[in-house]
């Protein structure tokens, strides 16, 4: 596995959104919960490291931008969880600026409907957004997982319908914009 994504994993391993508290616990693991069928997006290169696991499957899918989906039986041990389950429900926006990477933890409106932490409008913890930046910082240096973070970000912020376009002529990246935007995606 690259050791941007070691690092990554790693940093986020003992940490969560609401401090040391395991944030399943408010909605049962709603999150967790799915078929054969619901999974969460592994990050470029993560397969490997589920390729002999026992209680996971890995799903080739038409989304995650070719990158396959992992699917669980709903409980796993919290070290196994992929990058997806350590952030969630937060993602990390990317821009770079003068050749250094910025990071804007914003809330993934995806989990609106399911995470009681984005329905209550929940401060995460500081601890878990400073650990979340770093892993983006890490994952950045490889450009496979920029350009995985920045898609990723870019089809979130669609999503949620935030401003990203310049003119009606050129489109820009939401990441390219998050600085001016105030919407409650924005932690």
């Amino acid at each position: 596995m690259k050791k941007e994504l070691t690092f990554a994993r790693d940093i986020l391993e003992n940490t969560a959104p609401l401090g040391g508290f395991d944030c399943g616990a408010l909605c049962y693991a709603d999150c967790c919960k799915g078929d054969s069928d619901t999974g969460m997006w592994l990050f470029p290169g993560e397969e490997e490291y589920y390729s002999d696991k026992d209680g996971f499957e890995i799903k080739q899918t038409e989304g995650n931008f070719g990158y396959p989906m992992l699917v669980c039986g709903g409980k796993c041990n919290r070290k196994d969880r992929p990058l997806a389950c350590r952030i969630y429900p937060f993602f990390p926006l990317l821009k770079k600026e003068n050749g250094k990477i910025k990071v804007r933890p914003i809330r993934d409106i995806r989990g609106m409907n399911s995470c009681p932490i984005l329905k209550n409008n929940k401060k995460p913890d500081r601890k878990f957004i400073r650990a979340m930046r770093l892993a983006a910082r890490s994952l950045a240096r490889d450009e496979e997982l920029f350009d995985y973070l920045k898609n990723l970000g870019d089809e979130i912020c669609e999503i949620a319908e935030l401003p990203c376009t310049q003119n009606k002529e050129k489109k820009r990246s939401a990441a390219e914009g998050f600085q001016s935007s105030r919407l409650i995606l924005f932690i």
